[in-house]
């Protein structure tokens, strides 16, 4: 579940093929930060993976659930005084009986610093 505007995603934009490419800006002043931690604020990692999740739904225009994860490496970390406004290259492959494969590079847009590697499945409902 997400928490109350924590972020918001922009509309993303075709590479060519099937990779997309989105923005999303978190919000530092979300209520997630005063337990994530209060004197260090940190992204937790399992926002980055919903941030990737809703990318997703709005490359399939479905509702969908992250049925197998193959690799997901955190490479950094987000501090949000520092840093808002992140990238997300997504690339999906359609589902096949109901099932499919996504794979995401998650980046900070200023430094371009990559954050998150994810490779696994999705499935539609």
């Amino acid at each position: 579940m997400k928490p109350e505007n924590l972020y918001k995603i922009e509309d993303g934009t075709s590479t060519g093929g099937s990779t997309r490419v989105f923005r999303a800006v978190i919000d530092p002043q979300s209520g997630i930060f005063k337990g994530h931690f209060p004197s260090a604020p940190v992204l937790p990692g399992v926002c980055t993976l919903s941030i990737v999740k809703d990318c997703l739904e709005r490359v399939i225009m479905k509702k969908t659930t992250i049925c197998e994860i193959s690799q997901c490496k955190f490479t950094g970390m987000v501090d949000p005084l520092q840093e808002q406004s992140m990238i997300i290259e997504i690339e999906v492959s359609p589902a096949d009986e109901e099932r499919g494969k996504l794979s995401a590079n998650v980046k900070m847009s200023e430094t371009e610093r990559v954050i998150m590697k994810f490779r696994g499945g999705y499935r539609i409902g």
